[in-house]
């Protein structure tokens, strides 16, 4: 089971979160995610609201980090700081990885990760190996790094419609992605349609 675990990212998914159940479709999410952070690679998931796809980047860096702990990973979301930020869905993904590495025991079965504990806060970690995971907003920077997940480039649908934002988040990340992703890197895009 350890075995398989680690090698795969659905089987590690589950192992971990015994209450995770992930339907068809995110398995099959799951393992094309592996696919391409076997690196290069490139890959946009495109599913409705509320179909899980911050969960799936949740999985993905906890997966990721597990198996290669000095690699940086970046998380890319549109959303706004405020007195809420640990209401944040990507915040909370960044939260429950860091949690894991400290305190399950089911992590620690598959995966020997230490936090550095100088670099620990909710929107920036870092492993003693020297990987770890800095969750951004769109249009900000950030280290140069392995893995780049953008999940939810628009917090609204009505910020999706406009074609000047549009615009802006393209250049952005264009420009992003060719200075800040390694050679080698891989970027995972989880976008957001209308509706069912």
């Amino acid at each position: 089971m350890f075995a398989l675990a680690r090698a795969g990212l659905p089987m590690a998914s589950v192992y971990v979160d015994e209450s995770f159940q992930p339907p068809d479709f995110q398995i099959e999410a799951m393992d094309r995610i592996q696919s391409a952070c076997a690196g290069p690679g490139r890959l946009a998931i495109v599913l409705p609201p509320k179909h899980g796809k911050t969960r799936l980047v949740q999985e993905a860096v906890s997966w990721l980090i597990g198996n290669n702990p000095g690699k940086a990973i970046t998380l890319v979301s549109d959303f706004e700081y405020g007195p809420k930020s640990v209401d944040i869905p990507v915040i909370r993904a960044s939260q429950c990885v860091r949690e894991r590495i400290t305190g399950s025991m089911r992590f620690a079965a598959l995966w020997k990760v230490a936090l550095d504990r100088k670099v620990r806060n909710a929107t920036h970690w870092e492993t003693t190996a020297g990987g770890g995971l800095t969750v951004i907003r769109i249009g900000n920077t950030s280290r140069p790094c392995d893995y780049l997940f953008v999940d939810d480039p628009f917090s609204t649908f009505a910020k999706a419609q406009l074609a000047s934002t549009r615009e802006a988040v393209w250049q952005w990340f264009r420009t992003f992605v060719v200075t800040s992703v390694k050679p080698g890197g891989s970027v995972v895009g989880m976008v957001q349609t209308e509706s069912d």
